[in-house]
């Protein structure tokens, strides 16, 4: 699960992140599980960076910066945690994802399910795609990324490696295993009758 928030000055990003961490050290102690990062705090505006520093530190102005929160939805339900009043206490600012997004498209689509074999093949059907529809105007449905997997991506980036050479990578055998037939996806396009057949005949000549 992901929760956004804006933050208006590095102080209070760096307030969340001090947060952030007493809630996860909380959990640990809580689980007896020390090691698991319960919750994350991402943002483009990555530390010591020009894109950091050119956020005021505690004067605040009208501009707002995007930050998120990354959890298991699963565990914090479990653990009776929820991420969107963590925000709200800490006293920043939840975004109001029905405000102000593009109406979602609701036409007829085309719909293809196959299996990814490597993360070549992942980026060649990304550019075939992008190319023939256009960025936003398709998507894949396929494994998630959450505490316990590292997601579509990283899943396919584990069996190329561990199909390239094995021996340097035994720790990616359970996914070799699990997917030893390939990744299941969904190729999803907002666009009726599309032969997608044609653009993964392109993408298996490149891989």
């Amino acid at each position: 699960m992901k929760v956004s928030f804006f933050f208006r000055t590095r102080d209070e990003f760096e307030l969340m992140a001090e947060k952030v961490k007493i809630l996860n050290e909380e959990l640990s102690k809580r689980t007896g599980w020390r090691d698991n990062a319960w919750v994350s705090l991402n943002t483009k505006y990555t530390h010591n960076n020009a894109m950091f520093n050119n956020i005021p530190k505690s004067k605040k102005t009208k501009k707002k910066y995007l930050a998120f929160l990354h959890s298991n939805e699963e565990k914090m339900n479990r653990l009776d945690v929820n991420l969107e009043n963590f925000i709200i206490n800490t006293g920043l600012e939840l975004v109001d994802n029905s405000a102000g997004n593009e109406p979602k498209y609701t036409g007829e689509t085309t719909t293809k399910r196959i299996k990814l074999q490597s993360h070549d093949e992942f980026r060649a059907l990304v550019s075939a795609l992008n190319n023939a529809f256009g960025n936003g105007n398709w998507r894949l449905d396929g494994p998630k990324k959450t505490l316990t997997s590292p997601g579509l991506q990283g899943i396919l980036k584990r069996l190329q490696t561990y199909k390239e050479n094995t021996n340097n990578a035994p720790f990616m055998s359970m996914f070799a295993e699990k997917y030893q037939d390939g990744v299941p996806v969904r190729i999803i396009v907002n666009k009726p009758d599309v032969d997608l057949n044609k653009y993964l005949f392109k993408v298996r000549l490149k891989v």
